[in-house]
């Protein structure tokens, strides 16, 4: 499977009216003629004004919940393109929604954006938008959430690998979303350690996860390396593996966990 990321100043014209979008794709049908004008993209936020190259918009009640923690200083949230994933004639558009100070953007170990997906399909007239949800995750730290692709793990997925840093602890992580409706399916963490709490003759711990994609399309294999220093630092280390299954024989979510012998 061929992945294209193409990162583009987004637009979009159109002359249709919006009315709660989020989630609701299907109520309208909305046809855009070209994705590389940003005024259009403000039609599935309510309310929206664009300014400085962002989509400005106050929340709603269905809002409050998500994007409390996003609301910028002037009350309002400020949403623009991030990337844009191509997978054949799909356009997944990842907007993000992050909170400004005074016009700076907050930077903080625990800010991170809010990260929504609008899914395009390209036609003989231009694009039309198929799926759309504000709210998909709100990962990462320091004012971003780490990269986002479309891979595979038993069948095309949307695959965001983030982190967190702070207090001498360190955290890495792989969440898994369903490219149909943007849903959380699986999420591993690869990478922790709390060494930066303690000196170099104090005991802590390292773990790192290592994924392994194989040919079962409905599951997966991840091995486990977790090492581990005593107060004499001395180290241990312990090896496992488990196998990941995501789905059933009926291709319904069904995840389950079983431990392997040593491969």
């Amino acid at each position: 499977m061929k992945i294209i990321i193409i990162i583009l100043t987004f637009g979009i014209f159109c002359s249709c009216h919006s009315e709660h979008l989020n989630d609701k794709a299907n109520s309208l049908t909305l046809d855009f003629k070209n994705i590389e004008n940003l005024n259009s993209l403000s039609i599935l936020f309510d309310n929206s004004t664009i300014k400085e190259n962002q989509i400005l918009w106050p929340t709603g009640y269905q809002d409050i919940y998500e994007f409390s923690n996003e609301l910028s200083s002037d009350s309002l949230c400020h949403t623009t393109v991030d990337t844009i994933l191509k997978l054949d004639n799909k356009y997944f558009v990842i907007l993000r929604t992050d909170r400004y100070e005074n016009g700076l953007k907050a930077d903080c170990h625990v800010c991170c954006p809010d990260i929504g997906i609008a899914e395009f399909e390209k036609n003989q007239d231009g694009f039309r938008l198929i799926n759309f949800k504000k709210h998909v995750f709100q990962l990462g730290g320091f004012g971003e959430y780490g990269t986002i692709q479309i891979d595979t793990l038993c069948t095309p997925i949307i695959k965001v690998s983030s982190g967190w840093t702070g207090t001498g602890a360190e955290i890495s992580y792989d969440n898994y979303y369903d490219i149909n409706n943007f849903s959380f399916i699986y999420g591993l963490t690869t990478f922790s350690s709390n060494g930066g709490n303690f000196d170099e003759n104090e005991a802590n711990y390292e773990e790192n996860k290592k994924t392994i994609i194989d040919k079962n399309d409905s599951s997966f294999v991840v091995e486990t390396i977790t090492i581990k220093n005593d107060s004499l630092n001395k180290s241990s280390v312990v090896k496992y593996f488990e196998r990941i299954t995501l789905y059933n024989d009926n291709g319904t979510l069904d995840i389950k966990t079983k431990r392997l012998d040593n491969q």
